[in-house]
């Protein structure tokens, strides 16, 4: 695969997933883009992403240190984990889209960007 094809299937993808995670449907559910966890007891999608933090943070069981957002999109996962992690020690940002990226805004105060195959180096600061 050539450089300019890559770059041609990077930007499809790219695109399928802001359709994706700038939708009616996405917002309703917290913005979390995943199927989450459900149970007997889940009563929504929002719910149900909610569980599967609360299982995969079940094995962190000190919450300290830094932690980072892989696939971090508009930031519902960041958000959530700063529930229980101090903004400066989250770390959100190797995501395919700049535009979900940015949409984050106001979420962190640390976000390494790393968009549609291209590293941006250094510690980007998104004021709160």
């Amino acid at each position: 695969m050539d450089r300019s094809e890559k770059s041609s299937r990077i930007n499809a993808i790219n695109q399928w997933y802001d359709r994706r995670m700038f939708t009616p449907r996405n917002a309703a559910h917290g913005g979390f883009q995943n199927y989450g966890y459900w149970d007997g007891s889940t009563g929504s999608w929002k719910e149900a992403c909610e569980n599967l933090m609360e299982h995969l943070l079940a094995f962190l069981p000190e919450k300290r240190g830094t932690i980072l957002d892989v696939a971090c999109g508009k930031g519902a996962t960041t958000r959530y984990l700063l529930n229980f992690y101090k903004p400066e020690n989250v770390a959100a940002g190797i995501n395919i889209s700049l535009k979900q990226l940015k949409s984050l805004r106001g979420e962190c105060l640390r976000v390494h960007l790393r968009s549609n195959g291209r590293r941006r180096t250094g510690v980007q600061r998104w004021l709160v």
